[in-house]
């Protein structure tokens, strides 16, 4: 697979273009998480699993290239890159250049390695007065950042706000006491949304956490369910944008806290 950077220019190779974790395979090559066991036989249709990927099963939490969420469908570009960037975008240039299109909605650029980056040479690339939207998951109390080049976000956190008038605030006391029922208190809640957090990243994510923690340069032990807890005090979606910049040392002091009160 590769994909034309211009007519004029040569190709980028899918090696450049994905963002693959290549300490995976000590031959060098993509771990694809699509077998229902490693020891399953290779599916009728798929090449000999002797070139360039290895596949292996779906439920060892090994994934070779990062995904959207732990959707393994949906590989990670490495749009980060500027050449995977041109590469990938010539199409959208097109529309503008040719006035076929007046904006653009962009899916979830916070799963991007670099979405201020990226939405900047976006925005270079269309023009001052495109419009571009963004979707975005914020907080109830987290503002869109302001130094993003976007009109604005495609619409969840006013959606929130609409949907709430249509919630009876008569039902918090019965759905309190219902919840209560199963034996815990709803003040409780914080803590095991915590606890789902955490549960999230060791689990659902433990590809991209185990890779987190090669990263990082350590064989502590401990570390995976440091930064599991680390991440379960953090109350965004993401939180490295300029106006987060306090969200990261808040969320390690509540963590310092906490360890405190358990001893």
């Amino acid at each position: 697979m590769v994909v034309r950077r211009s007519r004029a220019r040569p190709f980028v190779a899918v090696r450049d273009l994905l963002d693959v974790d290549w300490d995976l395979d000590p031959d060098g090559r993509i771990v694809l998480p699509v077998l229902g066991s490693d020891d399953d036989a290779v599916p009728p249709g798929y090449p000999a699993d002797d070139s360039h990927y290895r596949l292996i099963g779906w439920r060892r939490s090994i994934c070779g290239y990062r995904r959207f969420f732990s959707i393994t469908s949906l590989a990670g570009l490495r749009q980060e890159d500027r050449a995977v960037f041109d590469a990938t975008h010539v199409e959208v240039k097109r529309w503008f250049s040719e006035g076929l299109v007046d904006g653009l909605r962009i899916d979830h650029p916070d799963g991007l390695s670099n979405p201020t980056g990226y939405l900047g040479w976006l925005r270079e690339l269309v023009g001052p007065e495109a419009w571009i939207v963004i979707e975005k998951i914020l907080a109830v109390d987290e503002p869109l950042e302001e130094s993003l080049p976007v009109a604005g976000t495609t619409g969840y956190d006013a959606l929130r706000e609409i949907g709430g008038l249509f919630i009876d605030p008569a039902g918090a006391g019965p759905l309190t006491a219902l919840f209560e029922s199963s034996g815990v208190a709803y003040d409780e809640m914080p803590k095991m949304g915590r606890g789902l957090k955490a549960d999230a990243v060791t689990d659902t994510l433990g590809s991209e956490l185990a890779r987190l923690c090669r990263v990082i340069g350590t064989d502590d032990a401990r570390l995976p369910d440091a930064i599991a807890t680390l991440i379960s005090h953090i109350p965004v979606y993401r939180f490295d944008y300029p106006s987060l910049s306090a969200v990261l040392p808040m969320a390690m002091a509540e963590n310092r806290l906490a360890e405190a009160r358990t001893g």
